[in-house]
């Protein structure tokens, strides 16, 4: 019930012949002069209404919400209450369509039409605005990583999130770093009811996790589409070191008919892995395990019970921190030369490696830029080599002279100056060579 977050309006008007409301809203002179043009409206949702009924004008009958049963004669258009001066090339076209200027118009907004940010900067005091801008939901779970400066201000800023958002339950805020062997962090409750065990909708598929237990990032959503819609094909076999609760696992074989082989070093993960499987209806064609990713890797190019070895077309690889010192494992692989005729074709795979990366310092005088710099760094753990104190530099033609085809694509910005990014390269035998 806080005035400034219900707050009234009062607007001038226009009472426009009915004819001429759409030719009103559409010419492009008007639309500064119109109220949905006024500065605080841009944080209402929906948009403002800016034609309303004439009070006075008795042609036609108002519903409960404002508008019109019938047509009526005239009506008003709320305009700016910012825009003071009227040109005169409005004003002519005004004078052309017999426009006038009409009563003033009250209009009280309640704080259910204003955005979270909107309430929070009438709420909270100006020092120490801006006010949170954004926050992670995943299911019914808020996540907030409020400044130092919101602390004293953070049951306020719980209470106002859960209370704006229907399908926010718990709201809570990230307390130190991400960190641990299973990349989790602790949490505060701000607001609602502490339950951390989710459930929530990606891709068309459903997903649960225990975000207190598991590592979870909803911004990996849209890569997680580039991957399957550019890279795999229908049928495939994946192969995901760093699987989490297998949501990249559980759309391959979901949409194309993959075949997985997932691991994660965090056992929680791997139950979710299979619990999302099952609910997804694909659990024949995903197989897990809890382990390390190195043996993991190491495993994929070894004979078991005497079979050949079957390598995958695809690694996937999102585990920025420290996946490309994994990489060394796959010089235990199997080269395959070249096939005789009665053979098939040998599998090279194609690797999907996230890492994070900063550009050199611009004053370097071979400096490199990001894309760059993770190539590097994926070449040095498959190949390494250069002086005792650092690792040579610019090493994309030699890999690429090994088949690798090596490429950097650049995912989001983490920090200011640091990327991750996805590089991919094919696992050719001349590279397995190499490496051994």
């Amino acid at each position: 019930q806080h005035p400034s977050i219900n707050p009234e309006f009062t607007f001038p008007t226009w009472v426009v012949p009915s004819k001429y409301c759409q030719t009103i809203l559409k010419l492009p002179e008007f639309q500064e002069a119109l109220a949905s043009a006024y500065e605080d409206f841009q944080h209402a949702h929906p948009r403002l209404r800016v034609v309303r009924s004439h009070p006075d004008d008795n042609s036609g009958t108002d519903d409960q919400s404002g508008k019109k049963k019938s047509k009526s004669d005239t009506l008003l258009i709320l305009r700016n209450p910012s825009f003071n001066t009227i040109p005169s090339e409005i004003q002519a076209k005004l004078d052309e369509m017999n426009i006038v200027d009409g009563p003033d118009y009250k209009l009280q907004i309640p704080y259910t039409r204003w955005t979270y940010q909107y309430i929070l900067s009438q709420l909270l005091p100006s020092e120490v605005h801006p006010p949170p801008t954004a926050f992670e939901q995943v299911g019914h779970l808020a996540h907030l990583n409020l400044k130092p400066h919101h602390e004293p201000y953070k049951k306020l800023i719980g209470e106002v999130l859960l209370d704006r958002y229907a399908k926010i339950e718990c709201v809570v805020n990230k307390v130190g770093e991400v960190s641990g062997p299973f990349r989790t962090y602790e949490m505060e409750l701000l607001a609602g009811k502490y339950e951390t065990k989710v459930d929530l909708i990606e891709n068309g598929l459903k997903i649960s996790l225990d975000v207190a237990k598991v590592y979870w990032c909803s911004r990996l959503s849209g890569e997680r589409r580039v991957i399957l819609d550019d890279y795999i094909q229908d049928g495939q076999t994946i192969a995901d070191p760093f699987c989490g609760v297998g949501a990249m696992c559980i759309l391959a074989a979901k949409e194309k008919n993959c075949k997985v082989l997932a691991n994660d070093w965090n056992a929680a993960a791997v139950e979710f892995c299979d619990i999302n499987a099952a609910q997804n209806g694909v659990s024949h064609l995903i197989k897990t395990c809890a382990g390390d990713a190195y043996d993991f890797l190491m495993d994929l190019g070894l004979e078991q019970q005497g079979k050949k070895v079957q390598l995958p077309h695809h690694v996937i690889m999102n585990y920025p921190l420290e996946a490309p010192r994994f990489l060394s494992a796959i010089r235990w692989w199997p080269v395959y030369k070249s096939k005789r005729k009665d053979q098939e074709e040998p599998v090279v795979p194609v690797f999907h490696v996230y890492t994070f990366s900063r550009a050199d310092d611009v004053n370097d005088e071979d400096a490199r830029d990001v894309a760059t710099v993770a190539i590097d760094l994926v070449a040095h753990h498959l190949l390494p080599e250069g002086g005792a104190t650092e690792p040579s530099k610019y090493r994309q033609k030699e890999l690429n002279r090994l088949g690798c085809d090596i490429k950097a694509r650049e995912i989001r910005d983490v920090a200011p100056g640091k990327v991750v990014m996805c590089v991919t390269f094919r696992a050719t035998p001349k590279l397995l060579q190499h490496m051994q």
